[in-house]
């Protein structure tokens, strides 16, 4: 009959050393990306919001004379 305490312990000390293992590897990749530099982030709009601030800095640009609020009632 197989000795299941052995195959249990062994099957333990393997999964404990995986773990141990990953631990390990996230511990350097969280070290190594503290050390970096901070990056500038840009947002950047949405198209649909682009299409509109667009369209209103060309409103802003327009002439007076071009614009509803001078034109004669």
């Amino acid at each position: 009959m197989a000795d299941y305490k052995k195959l249990y312990l062994k099957m333990f000390r393997a999964s404990d050393e995986a773990i141990n293992l990953l631990i390990a590897a996230q511990q350097t990749c969280e070290e190594l990306y503290i050390s970096q530099p901070e990056v500038e982030l840009k947002v950047l709009p949405l198209p649909s919001e682009t299409r509109t601030t667009e369209m209103r800095h060309d409103f802003k640009s327009m002439p007076a004379s071009l614009t509803k609020e001078n034109e004669p009632s």
